[in-house]
């Protein structure tokens, strides 16, 4: 017996693998959005350590928190540099195509 499915079934599953595609592709974009957005928000935190840092050199606050901005200062700058791992990948659904014997409506080979 012979395989053969309708072309009413491919044209669906040609739709069905669009769909999953141009899904993908608004995720990616989601994900460079956020990327960018961490990016930007990290540099920002960086020049506002090291504004705090200059501005402070010669106050007594600079011995107490001299420890932890350096500390925050090396997590904005891998912030900065390495935004992509910081931001969650989506889990993409497993692609599955099961194919059902049925009455064709229309046969192709």
């Amino acid at each position: 017996m012979e395989n053969k499915i309708t072309l009413d079934r491919i044209k669906s599953i040609i739709s069905e693998e669009i769909k999953s595609l141009i899904k993908e592709g608004e995720e990616e974009s989601v994900q460079t959005d956020k990327i960018v957005k961490l990016s930007s928000e990290a540099g920002k935190l960086l020049k506002a350590l090291q504004s705090f840092k200059k501005n402070v050199q010669d106050m007594k606050a600079i011995d107490a928190t001299s420890p932890h901005i350096d500390v925050l200062l090396k997590v904005a700058v891998k912030l900065v540099k390495n935004a992509s791992m910081y931001v969650d990948n989506p889990k993409s659904e497993p692609k599955r195509i099961v194919f059902k014997a049925s009455k064709p409506e229309q046969d192709v080979v």
